[in-house]
């Protein structure tokens, strides 16, 4: 099942804003996440805006496209429960996953498990700094 339109990075002037500036929310052994916050505004409807999500997997991590093409699937299913419902990552403005090679190198493919429990742990770091004090 494919992610919603509203949630996928297609402007190619931001997808290069998040790899040149964006900072590292998650780096595990499957995956990279880069992000780039929203920029601080008075319009409530920029703040509403969901987050948009990009995903890169290289020929360097494989050269065949079947596996390339697993694996965004793979990493689709994971994230889409975060950005399709989720509020804690709102105030992010776009969200650029890179895949590694130990996604393709694996004997058996990662399970889902296994490539959620860094986004599950940084999402619950983000709760904790926006949480209440």
């Amino acid at each position: 099942m494919a992610l919603p339109r509203f949630v996928r990075l297609k402007n190619r002037r931001l997808f290069k804003q998040v790899l040149q500036s964006g900072h590292a929310l998650v780096s595990c052994p499957y995956y990279r996440l880069l992000a780039i916050k929203r920029p601080v505004s008075i319009d409530s409807a920029a703040t509403a805006a969901p987050v948009q999500w990009g995903c890169i997997v290289s020929k360097k991590v494989s050269k065949r496209a079947p596996v390339r093409n697993r694996i965004k699937r793979q990493l689709r299913h994971v994230f889409r429960p975060y950005l399709v419902d989720s509020v804690t990552l709102n105030e992010y403005q776009a969200l650029v996953c890179i895949a590694r090679q130990a996604m393709a190198d694996a004997d058996s493919p990662p399970t889902a498990d296994q490539l959620a429990w860094p986004l599950k742990r940084a999402v619950a770091r983000l709760q904790d700094k926006t949480g209440p004090k």
